[in-house]
């Protein structure tokens, strides 16, 4: 079986344009030289600032907050992504497709401070 590593650079570039961005995040952890594919790949561009956003991110000691991380890790609660969108469609006729790709591929255990759907909202309202 070949790894993933040995795949041939022309076909690692065909690939990484098509991962959501959970894949994208791995992919990058892959190797060194994958790092340097998902780098230069041509990705959707809202995905692609997705992906940056969490590089950004994780890499922020705010991000690692030992006080706060624990709460949201144990009240993150799984929602149907897209029947939330839905919901939000039966309201508004448009929904901005870098929200959307947000809702859809954001990884759960990333969560921006309070602002997800799967946490409380007594707790964000405060």
């Amino acid at each position: 079986m070949t790894k993933l590593e040995d795949l041939p650079p022309e076909l690692a570039l065909e690939i990484i344009p098509h991962m959501p961005l959970k894949g994208l995040i791995a992919a990058e952890g892959v190797c060194r030289e994958w790092k340097a594919f998902v780098a230069i790949a041509d990705i959707y561009p809202p995905r692609r600032a997705l992906f940056e956003l969490y590089q950004k991110i994780v890499r922020d000691p705010l991000f690692c907050d030992l006080e706060t991380r624990p709460w949201l890790w144990a009240n993150l609660e799984r929602f149907d992504r897209q029947a939330y969108l839905d919901y939000i469609l039966s309201q508004h006729n448009y929904i901005p497709e870098d929200f959307r790709l947000w809702i859809l591929e954001w990884p759960n255990k990333a969560v921006i401070a309070c602002a997800w759907p799967g946490l409380p909202e007594a707790y964000c309202a405060k």
